[in-house]
């Protein structure tokens, strides 16, 4: 008896599932960590990170909180986070580079909004009372949210954020190295309304661009690593905690 068409879509169904499955897990076991040691690689678009003055690998992943940790490389670590499936649910912490070491990831908190509880802060803050100088990046030309803000000697001395809503975060004046870029945003909010007003229309609007350079006045420019004089390394890949989750402002 020949199969109706409705017998051959059904098929036709059930062969494109365990196509899609098959090529899941066949990415999934392309994507394991590789504890080869490798050459440092590029980071920085659509992406977090946190520029830590340390040389220690395992002590930053302590200070972090991550848990079931494993041995990964650059190319292994960045590709992991990178991934649109399980990318979220890990974090890379890269090996020592010139005296820093990143902590990379799309799952490292960042300030949502009003709607949110800010776990980023906090992290940070926790974070500067165990290193000297912790820096923390976010662009992501596509959420349309950039943020930078720096930590030194256990004190927030700028923190500035621009999404959906506009100014997020604006603690400290505008640093040298932010005016020097043309970043002009606005001083923190002891300004006059007329200041401030005024401010806005002088705002020049972040970008990618900003915060790569920017991280290249404080620390690295991670899209210039590949130009640093480094050696083979391996890193760490653990999953975040779970106060890193985003969260509806209480």
């Amino acid at each position: 008896m020949p199969l109706t068409n409705f017998q051959i879509f059904l098929a036709g169904l059930a062969l494109y599932i365990a196509f899609r499955v098959i090529r899941s897990k066949w990415r999934f076991d392309r994507l394991q960590p590789s504890s080869e040691p490798d050459l440092p690689l590029p980071f920085g678009q659509r992406i977090g990170w946190i520029a830590i003055n340390s040389t220690n690998t395992r002590s930053v992943a302590r200070a972090v909180g991550i848990t079931k940790k494993e041995f990964a490389n650059w190319r292994s670590g960045l590709e992991i986070v990178h991934n649109s499936s399980i990318g979220a649910g890990k974090v890379f912490i890269s090996p020592p580079l010139n005296g820093w070491t990143f902590v990379i990831g799309t799952a490292i908190p960042f300030p949502a909004g009003s709607k949110h509880a800010d776990n980023c802060m906090p992290l940070l803050a926790a974070l500067g009372d165990k290193f000297e100088d912790v820096q923390y990046y976010f662009a992501d030309e596509e959420l349309g949210f950039f943020g930078w803000a720096r930590i030194r000697h256990g004190k927030i001395g700028r923190a500035f954020a621009w999404g959906d809503e506009g100014i997020i975060w604006n603690r400290g004046r505008a640093t040298r190295e932010e005016r020097a870029l043309g970043l002009r945003p606005l001083e923190p909010q002891t300004a006059k309304r007329e200041e401030r007003a005024s401010a806005l229309q002088r705002l020049v609007y972040p970008g990618e661009d900003h915060v790569h350079r920017l991280a290249g006045a404080w620390s690295i420019n991670p899209m210039d690593i590949k130009f640093l004089e480094s050696s083979m390394g391996v890193g760490l890949i653990g999953t975040p905690p779970p106060s890193w989750r985003k969260r509806e402002a209480s």
